[in-house]
């Protein structure tokens, strides 16, 4: 009995099969050209005999005996040593098997598993926030089943334990910033990953700062311009915010005006 040895996804014959008529051996061997095959992708298998004569491939299967389907995804060669797999969809997962047969007539097989990675997408939600409010980070993906998030900044992992975070969701996918300060200002990775697959997204947290502005409750007058003949100008200077600034130097350009029309 023939036994099938997997390694990184290449099934390797275990045992030889002999042939009654010829002095050489003949062997049969089934190898999948990439271990990474993701959904809508394509997959290549090689069927490897050697012997002399060499044997003949008959069929190509899915487990010993469904027949491979037929149809434009399915591709093989003249000899049909070789299948093409395009488009693959989660269907297409399975054991295939390679049957050749021999000079004397020895029907011999071997096969290999095709694993389809049904690739996530993650969608990164970033977050502007005023410094002391609780801020939400999120990397949700559109096929969670067995995925978690692992979450960095500045490069370095973010644990549970860290007090200045906390991590949340179903599948970690909510990262909460409370009382937000400018420490906690930038970008952050989140790493997705499942049994078959991983991905990287970045997203960030923007504080905003607020400086406020001084009030003064009271109004100072008093004369400051003294006329050409004799008279006396008053002014109300507002004084203590930004806006009062801008209107006191209104008023000087103003007035600077008004003079040298008079002059």
């Amino acid at each position: 009995m023939m036994r099938c040895i997997y390694a990184q996804f290449v099934c390797l014959l275990g045992s030889v099969v002999s042939s009654s008529t010829g002095s050489d051996p003949y062997t049969i061997g089934v190898r999948l050209s990439s271990k990474d095959v993701k959904l809508s992708g394509s997959a290549t298998f090689d069927c490897i005999l050697t012997g002399a004569p060499k044997p003949v491939v008959s069929k190509w299967t899915i487990g010993p005996t469904t027949p491979v389907p037929s149809g434009f995804r399915y591709v093989y060669n003249t000899a049909k040593t070789r299948l093409n797999i395009l488009s693959v969809t989660m269907k297409d997962q399975g054991d295939y098997y390679c049957h050749a047969t021999t000079a004397d007539g020895t029907n011999i097989s071997a096969h290999a598993y095709l694993p389809v990675i049904d690739r996530f997408t993650i969608l990164p939600q970033s977050d502007t926030v005023r410094e002391g409010e609780d801020a939400i980070l999120r990397c949700p993906v559109d096929k969670p089943t067995g995925v978690t998030i692992y979450w960095y900044f500045n490069s370095l992992p973010i644990v549970s334990s860290n007090s200045n975070y906390s991590i949340g969701g179903t599948y970690r996918e909510e990262l909460r910033v409370p009382k937000a300060n400018r420490a906690r200002n930038g970008k952050y990775e989140c790493y997705a990953q499942n049994s078959q697959w991983s991905f990287k997204a970045h997203t960030n947290l923007k504080v905003i700062v607020e400086y406020p502005t001084s009030v003064v409750s009271h109004v100072a007058a008093e004369t400051v311009i003294v006329g050409g003949d004799g008279s006396r100008e008053l002014i109300a200077i507002i004084a203590g915010s930004v806006g009062g600034l801008v209107l006191l130097c209104a008023i000087f350009i103003v007035i600077l005006v008004l003079k040298r029309w008079k002059a």
